[in-house]
């Protein structure tokens, strides 16, 4: 009973001080949000939220901005809700306090004297930290939550850190049907009445302390899974549709040609490299050199394809398109296929390989072959 009295009595304090501290509490006069004490007593816990503002943790370590300091509990809505964005746009973990340290340092965050300086953080973030988390900052700019921007970048796959009056929130989605939003809410404060991951209404988004003013739009770089034929580090046969043949280099050195042959032997075999999104591949009878299109681009049609050593060039970088069961081998840059020069029909062995535009013919269908 006596705790009930204390709990009751800090309910009416907390509510005084939220009436009274309503433009500030949560947020400040930049925006960020500060949580008020009844924020403590309201918080809840969401599987589809990575950041919650109102742990304990929170509370200790102080940023400084200036002459002024406050804690992530107080002052950080902003960064939870970025931190927040990125868990719904790809997984990826935003090491929260680092963002703080790396914002405070620059000026745009300023805890106790201005919060999240919005139009900074997020002109800086992408360069800062885009590369780890895997994000691009797309735009920001002052708007309502029915802006045509907004929903069609929520319906695409991407994310919004949005602000409302004196606080920022994460929207991860948007359901056309029903016009309501996924919100996440990193700081639950009963002056809001968000929790802490729901879907809300455009209505309850367009009025009072939930009213959308502001959004930054935030895409993915993480690109998807590939559909690939060969695994890195993996040696391969590559053999054209319908046939016993197999490109191989007929040679060891700088640029020695490659054509089909009807042996499967060191010169026949390739390994294959992962580097970023490209792959290349290293001939197995001359180790170091790598199948390579014949020039300083790829720019058409009718460019020889060679062994040379590998130096990183982009004639020597591949992705590749599935076609019914086989494989067409893409050069990254400008999309050139790589080609049986002649028909199905009068291919074999010797016959050259070349660059082709792509159009699915046999002679630029491969078949990958694991050998070791």
């Amino acid at each position: 009973m006596i705790r009930n009295k204390f709990i009751g009595a800090l309910l009416a304090a907390a509510m005084s001080v939220a009436a009274v501290c309503a433009p500030l509490a949560p947020g400040g006069p930049g925006g960020d949000g500060a949580s008020s004490i009844i924020s403590t007593i309201t918080a809840e816990a969401a599987s589809g939220r990575k950041f919650n503002q109102n742990e304990q943790q929170w509370k200790s370590g102080y940023y400084r901005y200036g002459n002024s300091s406050d804690t992530l509990y107080n002052a950080g809505c902003g960064i939870f809700a970025f931190g927040n964005a990125i868990w719904a746009l790809n997984g990826s973990t935003v090491d929260i306090r680092n963002v703080a340290s790396w914002a405070s340092g620059n000026g745009s965050w300023r805890p106790g004297s201005g919060g999240l300086i919005r139009s900074t953080f997020y002109s800086k973030i992408t360069a800062a930290y885009g590369g780890r988390y895997g994000f691009n900052v797309t735009s920001q700019s002052f708007g309502g939550i029915t802006s045509a921007a907004l929903i069609n970048h929520l319906k695409s796959g991407g994310v919004a850190v949005v602000h409302v009056p004196n606080h920022f929130i994460a929207i991860t989605g948007y359901n056309a049907s029903k016009r309501t939003y996924h919100v996440i809410e990193s700081a639950v404060w009963s002056g809001r009445g968000l929790s802490a991951d729901a879907w809300v209404s455009a209505d309850k988004l367009s009025k009072g302390s939930t009213k959308v003013d502001w959004f930054c739009l935030i895409s993915n770089k993480i690109p998807p899974v590939q559909d690939v034929p060969v695994q890195d580090g993996k040696i391969y046969t590559i053999a054209p549709k319908g046939t016993s043949l197999y490109i191989a280099a007929t040679g060891t050195g700088n640029c020695a040609n490659v054509a089909l042959s009807n042996k499967i032997n060191n010169a026949s075999k390739w390994k294959a490299h992962k580097v970023g999104n490209n792959w290349y591949f290293e001939n197995m009878n001359a180790p170091g050199k790598a199948l390579d299109v014949n020039g300083s681009s790829v720019t058409k049609s009718g460019q020889n394809v060679q062994i040379y050593t590998y130096n990183k060039c982009s004639t020597e970088y591949f992705n590749f398109k599935k076609v019914n069961g086989y494989w067409i081998i893409q050069t990254t840059k400008n999309g050139i296929a790589v080609d049986c020069k002649g028909s199905a029909s009068t291919l074999k062995s010797g016959s050259n390989i070349w660059t082709y535009t792509v159009n699915n013919d046999s002679t630029q269908l491969f078949k990958f072959t694991q050998v070791g």
